[in-house]
């Protein structure tokens, strides 16, 4: 058996310890099955740095960041989101009870912005939560695709997406979202047999 956390954030901007959290997309999959999801809206955390930028890219402003009721102080957020990752907040894990965690470009942009949330949240290691290092979607597909990589435009989630033939249709930028179609896009990988046998 095997548990994998399929995620992605939506921010204010990319420095790790200055921007906020402003959206959690998860799906916890067992064994490729879907045990449940997470669509997680956040308030940015006081003195939080928002990039106009990153509000343009995610179509929000910053009265929707800050005057939205549905949305959660990251304290109360991160607290959600150990626990729907099977996890009770404050506690320490096990390696034996850690899960993998999956998403495209994790490895240089999501984790440690995780890692930054839950600093803030007065929990120094989200790290250990986790089988180390992470499946990062991004680079498994940069090598399936590496024979077509120079002819395409760039390697955003959605042109890697339509590239292997997932539907895009959506709102690109939700984290939700996202998520669903990285997931989607890691079992497609999987199910390819591009490797080449001959020595």
């Amino acid at each position: 058996m095997s548990i994998t956390l399929f995620y992605d954030l939506e921010t204010t901007g990319t420095d790790f310890e200055k921007s906020a959290v402003v959206q959690i997309g998860a799906i916890l999959d067992k064994d490729g099955d879907i045990l449940r999801s997470l669509n997680l809206k956040i308030k940015p955390h006081p003195g939080a740095n928002i990039d106009q930028g990153a509000l343009d890219a995610i179509g929000m402003t910053i009265e929707d960041l800050m005057e939205d009721p549905e949305r959660l102080d990251h304290l109360k957020a991160y607290r959600e989101f150990v626990k729907f990752c099977g996890f009770i907040p404050g506690a320490r894990i096990l390696p034996s009870h850690r899960i993998h965690r999956a998403g495209y470009n994790i490895l240089a942009f999501d984790n440690p912005m995780l890692s930054a949330l839950g600093a803030k949240a007065g929990d120094n290691y989200t790290f250990a939560k986790f089988h180390w290092p992470g499946i990062d979607v991004a680079s498994i597909a940069c090598a399936v695709l590496r024979k077509e990589r120079r002819l395409m435009k760039d390697f955003k989630l959605m042109t890697v997406a339509k590239q292997l033939g997932i539907s895009t249709e959506g709102q690109a930028h939700d984290a939700l979202f996202d998520v669903g179609v990285t997931r989607a896009m890691y079992y497609k990988i999987l199910e390819k047999d591009n490797v080449p046998r001959e020595f």
